[in-house]
C-alpha cells in the first residue's frame, strides 16, 4: 500500500500565520519598503531649502583700490554682506584653507573673489569697463547633491552681490561664473 505524500496548502498556511512572530515578519516584509521609500522622499523633498546648512568657504583676494582719494574694497563689502545675510553657511578663509577644505570635504564649495574685483566693479565709471568675476568651485567627489545645491546657492550669491554693489551705482557687473568640478 502506497501513500501519496502531498502538501495541503490550506493547513500549511494556517500553521504559518499562527503566533505573533510570523505575523511580525510578514508585517515587516510589507512595511519596510514603504518606510524606506517614505524616508527617501522626505530626505529629498526640498534639498534647496538647505543651502544655509551646507558649509562653504569664501576667499577674498580683492586688493581694493583708492579712487577719489578714499580706499574702496568691494570684495570686503561683498563678504560682509553675504555672511551677514545668513542665507549661506560661509567661512571666510585663506585660499589654501579653502582648497584643502574642499579636497577633504570640510567645504562643499568655495567662492573666490579675485584680486581685481574692486577695479572691475568701479570700471563702468571709467574708460575701460571690465567684468567683475567670482569663481565658484565645486567638488563632485564629496557630494553630488551638495554640488547641485551649491550651484543653486551661487544664483543667490550673484543676486546678493549685485544688490550689494548696485548700491554704488553699478548695474549688472557680476557676469562671470566659473565652475570647476572634480570627480
Amino acid at each position: 500500500m502506497t501513500h501519496a505524500a502531498g502538501i495541503s496548502l490550506g493547513s500549511d498556511s494556517k500553521r504559518y500565520f499562527r503566533g505573533t512572530m510570523p505575523r511580525i515578519a510578514i508585517a515587516t516584509i510589507i512595511l519596510m519598503p514603504l518606510l524606506y521609500g517614505a524616508m527617501y522622499l522626505w530626505a529629498f523633498w526640498n534639498p534647496f531649502g538647505a543651502v544655509d546648512r551646507i558649509p562653504a568657504a569664501i576667499v577674498n583676494n580683492d586688493t581694493g583700490r583708492s579712487s577719489t582719494g578714499e580706499q574702496v574694497d568691494a570684495g570686503d563689502q561683498v563678504v560682509k554682506s553675504l555672511i551677514a545675510s545668513g542665507q549661506l553657511d560661509l567661512d571666510e578663509v585663506s585660499e589654501s584653507e579653502a582648497v584643502d577644505g574642499l579636497a577633504h570635504g570640510k567645504y562643499y564649495y568655495t567662492i573666490t573673489i579675485p584680486e581685481n574685483f574692486t577695479e572691475a566693479v568701479e570700471s563702468p565709471n571709467g574708460d575701460n569697463p571690465e567684468k567683475a568675476n567670482l569663481t565658484f568651485t565645486f567638488n563632485d567627489a564629496n557630494n553630488y547633491l551638495a554640488t547641485i545645491i551649491g550651484q543653486d546657492a551661487s544664483e543667490q550669491v550673484i543676486g546678493q552681490v549685485n544688490s550689494t554693489i548696485g548700491a554704488q551705482g553699478v548695474g549688472q557687473v557680476l557676469t562671470g561664473l566659473e565652475t570647476a568640478g572634480s570627480g
